[in-house]
């Protein structure tokens, strides 16, 4: 138990000391040739990147559950009248249902706490920081 609390002590002390640091020391520097567009990634920004992160993964999630989906509508019309392929099939459309309705949720959700938090939509989303 003193070995987890001097861990959580030297913890809470870092990040003390990490988050009390300027942003601004490093902001002259700015890295020459390919790199040179790093200089333009902004807290403000992250907004964008967040939507379109979230977007990209139920773009992801919606297409492999359609893949399920109709895969398993093909195994059901190939499992010619066997009872246990037609209940593997049938098992395998209700998962990519349920996954279907998972992506959404999990989106919509998202969505309305980013908006009751913050007042902000996912497309206007901005990081707070400590200035």
């Amino acid at each position: 138990m003193k070995r987890i609390s001097q861990s959580l002590f030297a913890l809470l002390v870092s990040g003390g000391y990490l988050l009390s640091a300027k942003l601004t020391y490093a902001a002259g520097i700015c890295p020459p040739g390919q790199f040179a567009g790093l200089c333009n990634l902004k807290p403000e920004k992250a907004g964008g990147m967040v939507q379109g992160v979230i977007t990209i993964l139920l773009i992801l999630a919606v297409v492999v559950a359609l893949f399920f989906l109709v895969w398993g509508g093909v195994r059901w019309t190939m499992s010619g009248g066997d009872q246990a392929k037609v209940q593997a099939a049938r098992s395998s459309i209700i998962a990519a249902i349920v996954g279907l309705v998972i992506a959404f949720l999990a989106f919509f959700i998202v969505s309305f706490v980013l908006s009751f938090f913050t007042g902000q939509g996912l497309g206007n989303f901005a990081i707070p920081t400590l200035v």
